[in-house]
């Protein structure tokens, strides 16, 4: 009987092109669905908490694999890598195996991460598949990684934390249970972990009995199961650095005179084109504001009730992007029929704004609140226990679609204004729309609004790609369930939204941010750094220029390879929370108004915030700072934050130029140069956070001149004096007096 022969068909269309034979083994592996040469298929996949598994196809039998595992992508800016090998995973059996003990400490409990398998030498063929590491209940204790120094702080990553939101810490020399001396820390839940999992305990106010180099040991514990969750990592204490003559006597850092521990003489000088605190009078308005000239790619709007003429005079000048279409307030109220008693109708309101000669290329922004969908996207009931019961879907996609595109160019066609730019910024805050569904629903909303009118920008709440979600296991098929930064981020960018929503942190006090008494008598009151309420809100840099930094830092390091997002950021003219202790206002039933005795931001500090985020490089790809209203009479920090755009726009030599290097954190020593070290921001409920002395410098480089931005230490702050630094960048020196309650902006010659 002859052999078989085995022939591979290549077809189009259903009619043969080609017939070539081909050989039995290749035969029974086309059957399998492998081609050795082709791209690596991984068939089936398990994982445990100490070993993952897969089938792979397309490998041949006793191929050693390349293999590496990632936290998320590999391929995004600033990957995280975990663990790896090369050339040393055998196929066996058609399977490979890895175990997970060795580096079992990197992983983080219910973390997705992704594997990565590939052939030796070959580029393009290599697989990947996503799981998500699952512990089990190996242990109830918390995981402590990377337990190192920053300056006078100690820094470690925790995991296997579960749904732990507050913990208790503190730092031993050896075994606290046999006998070891304890140092620092508090047992009441004041330490909380942020989105990425770190945690940060300040050492500073124990520097004194502190010896460089020795071990120490930090506890962890979940403060509301401290016994069975409570673990501990070694980690050195370093002091910050002190530089030391070499065997000539002289110091081998350039600048630095002969002989160890004498001051630095600065070598470049700065140049005094400062920008000073701007005096300002609130009865004359924002009129007394200079005129500025925007940096490419801005956006910028006054707040939301500034008057329309107002508005147009700043637009005329070159000086806003945008307007707030509320010409109709004039005469009677804004932007809907029924809440306009003089009978103003929109295309009356097109008629009388010709008279302001608004350049063409001015748009309108119009914030869309969810209220605004109610008839046709219903909030259910919330459940016997409190909790939302989310409805994730609209009752209808196309009324959705035309709500969300006509909310704002319905009005911008009616007024004459059609073809003008147009943001639409959708603030859609409850649980409905971190939903599977809702994320969905108004992804296609507003892809199909840009079809529609391609004018038409978009920012979305919580759309950044380091957004607050929370993943929920969120899916096609439990559309109900919520979804995580990742697939909601992507979802939005896909649908075509180019404006990044960047929202600092909102202002909080000490009586708002910690839950323990304890923790606000130990920074408020008599004999503590800020005697009141009041004082904390018009001198703390802490929850204000430290929030803004500590944002900025995790979005840039997370900022995903390729993408180059406008950025909008809101302030606030007030801390949410506090009683600045004036006058009370009284709702009409009587009760107080609480809201209106919120503490005022320092005027000084609110002012500083465009030149924060300039300097930082949050507006590197376009954008702007708009200040968040709610209907009170102005304080003088709503004029403070338009004021901090003239500070900005001087600026537009850095923020025009894309070779602009931004957020250099400068080296800077505050003992005359025996000691140097950097910012930290510090916005955690730590009271030691108010006793730092370091304050934030960071600065831009561009072409031989830095742009440098400053503020001295709390301290100095509270205490009504300035303080000396030096400052260093590129092995050059040179000093500033940091004055208090000042940002400093300036230019140096490098």
């Amino acid at each position: 009987m002859a052999d078989k022969k085995y022939f591979a068909i290549e077809q189009t269309n259903g009619t043969p092109t080609s017939v070539q034979e081909i050989s039995a083994d290749k035969y029974q592996q086309a059957v399998k669905g492998e081609t050795p040469g082709k791209q690596i298929k991984i068939k089936l996949f398990a994982s445990d908490a100490t070993n993952l598994k897969a089938q792979v196809g397309n490998v041949e039998e006793g191929a050693k694999l390349n293999w590496s595992i990632y936290e998320g992508d590999a391929y995004v800016a600033n990957p995280k890598f975990i663990e790896g090998d090369r050339e040393n995973l055998e196929v066996k059996n058609t399977f490979v195996e890895i175990d997970l003990n060795p580096f079992k400490s990197k992983l983080r409990n219910g973390v997705s991460y992704r594997l990565y398998l590939a052939l030796p030498g070959v580029q393009g063929l290599e697989a990947f598949i996503d799981f998500a590491y699952e512990a089990g209940e190996l242990s109830k204790k918390i995981e402590i990684h990377n337990a190192e120094m920053d300056g006078y702080s100690v820094l470690a990553g925790l995991s296997n934390y579960g749904s732990a939101e507050r913990f208790n810490w503190s730092v031993s020399r050896g075994d606290a249970y046999k006998g070891g001396e304890f140092i620092h820390g508090w047992n009441d839940g004041r330490l909380k972990v942020d989105a990425e999992g770190d945690i940060e305990v300040s050492l500073y106010d124990k520097r004194e009995v502190l010896k460089d180099g020795e071990t120490l040991r930090l506890y962890v514990n979940d403060y509301a199961n401290p016994k069975e969750t409570e673990n501990f990592a070694d980690f050195i204490y370093k002091a910050p650095i002190v530089e030391e003559p070499d065997e000539t006597g002289e110091h081998s850092q350039p600048g630095k005179p002969n002989g160890p521990n004498k001051p630095v003489e600065p070598q470049p000088e700065t140049q005094e084109g400062e920008i000073r605190a701007i005096k300002y009078d609130p009865s004359k308005g924002l009129e007394q504001i200079p005129v500025y000239r925007l940096a490419d790619g801005a956006i910028n709007i006054l707040q939301s009730d500034v008057p329309f003429p107002v508005q147009a005079e700043f637009a005329r000048k070159g000086m806003i992007t945008h307007m707030h279409l509320n010409l109709d307030a004039v005469y009677g109220g804004p932007y809907n029929d029924k809440w306009n008693p003089k009978g103003l109708k929109y295309e009356q309101m097109g008629e009388l704004m010709k008279a302001y000669n608004i350049p063409k290329h001015i748009g309108a922004y119009r914030m869309m609140y969810q209220n605004a969908l109610d008839d046709i996207w219903p909030r259910k009931p919330r459940l016997a226990n409190g909790e939302e019961d989310p409805n994730p879907f609209p009752n209808s996609q196309h009324e959705l679609n035309e709500r969300v595109a006509g909310y704002l160019m319905g009005i911008m066609q009616a007024v004459g204004w059609g073809d003008r730019p147009a943001i639409l910024d959708l603030d859609f805050e409850s649980g409905d729309f971190f939903t599977w569904g809702g994320v969905q629903a108004i992804a296609q909303a507003v892809k199909y609004s840009r079809k529609k009118f391609p004018n038409q920008r978009f920012l979305v709440y919580a759309g950044a790609h380091s957004n607050n979600a929370v993943e929920g296991g969120g899916s096609p098929n439990r559309p109900e369930l919520h979804v995580g930064p990742g697939p909601r981020f992507e979802a939005f960018r896909g649908a075509g939204v180019d404006i990044t929503q960047g929202t600092v942190p909102y202002f909080r006090t000490p009586r708002q941010e910690w839950d323990n008494p304890p923790h606000y008598e130990s920074v408020i009151g008599s004999g503590k750094p800020y005697a009141s309420e009041k004082e904390y809100g018009l001198k703390s840099i802490i929850k204000t220029i430290g929030a803004k930094l500590d944002w900025t830092d995790g979005f840039l390091r997370t900022l995903p390879a390729g993408y180059k997002p406008s950025v909008f950021e809101w302030y606030m003219p007030v801390y949410e929370g506090g009683d600045n202790g004036e006058e009370r206002r009284y709702y009409d039933n009587g009760e107080v108004w609480t809201s209106w005795n919120w503490l005022q931001v320092g005027e000084w500090i609110q002012e500083s915030f465009p030149v924060w985020a300039g300097v930082t490089g949050t507006y590197r790809f376009g954008g702007g700072a708009h200040l968040w209203t709610d209907g009170r009479p102005w304080l003088p920090s709503n004029y403070a934050l338009e004021l901090g755009k003239v500070r900005l726009y001087s600026y537009n030599e850095f923020l025009n130029n894309p070779a602009t290097q931004y957020n250099i954190q400068l080296e800077f020593s505050l003992d005359g140069g025996k000691t140097w070290v950097k910012d930290t921001p510090r916005t955690g409920t730590n009271p030691d956070a108010h006793l730092e002395p370091r304050g934030f410098i960071r600065a831009a480089y561009l072409k031989g001149k830095l742009w440098v931005v400053a503020t001295a230490g709390q301290p100095f702050h509270n205490a009504g004096k300035p303080q000396q630094v030096l400052i260093r960048y590129n092995g050059k020196t040179f000093n500033r007096t940091l004055e208090p309650l000042t940002v400093h902006s300036f230019t140096v010659e490098i």
